[in-house]
């Protein structure tokens, strides 16, 4: 039988939760200020279609993907990642 979740890994998963819908939200509005389809803004960051789309999305992004987007859309980290996403 599979173990159930404790409160503090309940919460934890909330929090990266959290942090990702946040920041997905942060860039996908970044990329909608700059007036940049999310095929061109993968292009630019050297990334996979699919993983910006997942970034946007909320489901996944690391801190080189966000400095690789920042940089091809010519923000800061901090625009990418409000300091409200932060734990």
């Amino acid at each position: 039988p599979g173990e159930r979740m404790g409160h503090k890994d309940a919460i934890a998963v909330a929090e990266r939760v959290h942090f990702l819908t946040t920041v997905g939200i942060a860039v996908r509005d970044a990329r909608t200020r700059a007036g940049v389809a999310q095929g061109e803004l993968a292009k630019r960051a050297g990334l996979a279609s699919s993983t910006l789309f997942a970034v946007e999305d909320g489901r996944t992004c690391s801190l080189l993907c966000l400095t690789k987007i920042a940089h091809a859309l010519d923000v800061t980290l901090d625009e990418l990642v409000p300091v409200d996403a932060l734990p």
